[in-house]
């Protein structure tokens, strides 16, 4: 049985990355949708571009990625381990289930805010992008629509992003969003093209090909495994993601950035001047109300010209955001150890001393970074979602990491992102305060 061909895939589009992306003419419905074509406009990587020029790239085009790359990855799945998927898929179900994958991914991403992971502060506590994805994938007509008319429940697809399914659709939730998920498949390989690096590259039809699948002693679930011979590809994938993390959403510039869209979009709502979504949260953790006609365009767009009127009305936050403005990284320090810590307290002190006030002279970012979690992610790490490896004989030996020592070896480090960033007619006070903070530290480790 061809899962592609019993789908009827038979619209292609162009890809940079995949070459193709096949969607069905249902998926086409949702994607012509006005709340899917919003994804045009939310930027995947937020004002990243104002560090690499030609990142200007959507979530639209990565949600396109995620469903192509969750096929495949499923697709080979499929090929190598049918018996397994038939003891807990029916077989004339398989379709159904295979599309409920492509759905999942498509519309994993319908929720984010403007300026995407930038601006996800702005929802109430608790609730995060994922939960509004979950909301849309109920609630919106067109979709839901859809996914019944091929036998998808949406409560299954919205349970994937957030919150309890049954034990069946484990593999899905696992290849959507997992250690070594679609998401992060299309999203190193994409950004670290649109940005012109290679820090995100990997070997992708290697990497899509390396997962098999083993029964769990729970009913009707399965696991991802992985032969002993593929660990340096999963590796590679890693250490692609540390690398492109460090080199791309961490880069010293996106991170100010990042920053004054925080402090400007705290000031819009303080103002009340964001548009009123009408969100109500019932019970704690879930969206029980939600504008979807104002949602539809609460984009990245009607941001930017709020930021035009307060440029021309002098907001000294727009100007940055407008370019006209810089931030400078006065003190940038990757640390691993408390002198660090130290050190950027006592400079942010000195800093206040001498009269420069935080969030109006000066801004600060501090991030606390494992390195596991940099490489795996934290959810999967506290929901203990190994990847277990398997011998040629098809005998469990271990757990990746453990059969890992490059991974092993960094798993508990820390690394502490330390920045302070100053206005421009701040600049040369705060270089002279850092200089006199050097000297003060080198004297006290003369007297020690």
């Amino acid at each position: 049985m061809d899962l592609l061909k019993a789908i009827d895939a038979k619209n292609k589009f162009r890809d940079p990355i995949f070459g193709y992306i096949w969607l069905t003419d249902d998926e086409v419905e949702i994607v012509d949708t006005p709340i899917f074509q919003r994804l045009r406009r939310i930027q995947q990587l937020a004002l990243t571009k104002y560090v690499f020029p030609t990142a200007e790239h959507s979530r639209f085009v990565h949600s396109l990625g995620v469903l192509q790359s969750a096929t495949n990855i499923f697709y080979e799945l499929w090929r190598k381990n049918r018996e397994t998927l038939l003891q807990i898929i029916k077989s004339d179900e398989l379709n159904k289930f295979f599309l409920t994958l492509r759905f999942a991914a498509l519309l994993h991403d319908i929720g984010h805010l403007p300026f995407s992971h930038a601006w996800e502060f702005l929802l109430p506590k608790g609730i995060r992008h994922e939960h509004v994805s979950q909301y849309i994938v109920l609630k919106h007509p067109i979709i839901k629509a859809v996914l019944k008319r091929n036998s998808v429940q949406p409560e299954i697809v919205a349970a994937l992003y957030k919150g309890l399914f049954s034990a069946k659709y484990n593999i899905i939730k696992k290849v959507i969003s997992g250690i070594f998920d679609a998401d992060r498949a299309d999203y190193l390989l994409r950004d670290s093209y649109n940005c012109g690096v290679t820090y995100g590259n990997y070997d992708y039809i290697r990497y899509v090909s390396s997962f098999n699948l083993t029964r769990t002693d729970t009913k009707d679930d399965l696991s991802l495994t992985i032969e002993e011979g593929n660990i340096q590809v999963l590796e590679s994938f890693l250490l692609a993601r540390y690398h492109y993390n460090l080199q791309v959403p961490y880069h010293r510039t996106r991170t100010g950035l990042d920053r004054i869209l925080e402090i400007y979009g705290s000031d819009l709502k303080l103002d009340k001047r964001l548009p009123d979504l009408k969100i109500k949260i019932d019970p704690p953790g879930s969206i029980s109300e939600l504008d979807l006609e104002r949602f539809t365009f609460f984009d990245d767009y009607e941001i930017f010209e709020l930021i035009k009127r307060d440029y021309n009305a002098g907001n000294i936050w727009a100007r940055i955001l407008l370019r006209e403005e810089h931030l400078s990284p006065i003190f940038d320090r990757t640390g691993i150890d408390k002198e660090d810590l130290i050190f950027y307290g006592d400079y942010i002190l000195m800093l206040q001393d001498e009269g420069l006030r935080e969030n109006e002279h000066f801004i600060t970012y501090r991030h606390d970074l494992k390195i596991h979690d940099l490489i795996s992610g934290s959810d999967e790490r506290k929901n203990n979602d190994g990847i277990k490896i398997k011998d040629k004989r098809g005998e469990i030996i271990g757990d990746f990491v453990d059969r890992s020592p490059v991974i092993k070896s960094l798993q508990e480090k820390t690394v502490h992102l330390l920045r302070v960033y100053v206005l421009s007619d701040q600049r040369d006070k705060a270089i002279q305060v850092l200089k006199r903070l050097y000297k003060r530290t080198e004297e006290r480790k003369r007297i020690i």
